[in-house]
């Protein structure tokens, strides 16, 4: 017959699954530094070392929409997908001058 789990037992399920989610979250905030590193000083809204508040487990359900925000506001005016990509922006004016 099925028992209902106590606390200890939920408790332990949320302490495994929060020890296994962290290396995914730590990559996934590495990644958002990086992106907010690459801009210029003058076009960030943000500090990069400001994304690791998101490791707080309470403070993160509401800084991930101040994160959203500031990045949303920042990353356009630094054209980051030319920074991400590699290509040098030369490069990329002549592919987009190609005719198909």
């Amino acid at each position: 017959m099925l028992r209902s789990i106590g606390f200890p037992e939920s408790f332990a399920v949320v302490v495994t699954f929060s020890i296994l989610g962290l290396p995914f979250a730590i990559f996934y905030l590495a990644g958002l530094q990086g992106a907010v590193a690459r801009c210029s000083p003058e076009s960030r809204t943000m500090r990069p070392g400001m994304l690791w508040l998101m490791l707080i487990p309470v403070f993160n359900l509401v800084w991930q929409f101040v994160v959203v925000t500031n990045m949303s506001k920042g990353l356009p005016q630094n054209n980051i997908i030319i920074l991400l990509s590699g290509i040098p922006p030369e490069r990329i004016v002549q592919l987009s001058r190609k005719s198909p």
